[in-house]
């Protein structure tokens, strides 16, 4: 049986570290069953590591243990070409930040769904799912 995948946006993994949303954590529990894997893309990292909650030493601790389990895609030429694409056939231009419609292509390139808990920006990308 092959296992389901989910991209996780970074709003979803800073209110899980910050303890203020508990929708990650049903997620967490099926990829520890091995049911799910939790995938996020490379432009994540650069936005959660640049908060500034990570000045917390608990918090920093916990987030390289925390990433050590999920799967990361690459920013690829392939999926920034195609987010150009898509930025310029929609005109999605200041309608959406470039690290969300990286991570919503991202998701689109390797047709997995995409768990945010702000679908507003990303609800203008056609033919993105959502978790």
């Amino acid at each position: 049986m092959k296992k389901s995948l989910i991209i996780v946006d970074t709003d979803v993994l800073i209110n899980y570290a910050r303890s203020r949303s508990k929708k990650l954590f049903k997620y967490l529990s099926l990829q520890s069953q091995n049911k799910l894997q939790i995938g996020i893309s490379a432009i994540t990292i650069f936005e959660y590591y640049s908060g500034s909650y990570l000045l917390d030493p608990t918090i920093y601790e916990t987030t390289e243990l925390f990433f050590v389990n999920l799967k990361v895609f690459e920013v690829t030429r392939e999926i920034t070409k195609e987010a150009a694409r898509i930025n310029r056939e929609y005109k999605l231009y200041k309608k959406i930040d470039s690290s969300d419609l990286i991570i919503a292509t991202t998701a689109l390139h390797f047709n997995y769904p995409l768990l945010t808990e702000n679908k507003k920006p990303f609800k203008i990308i056609h033919n993105l799912k959502f978790v």
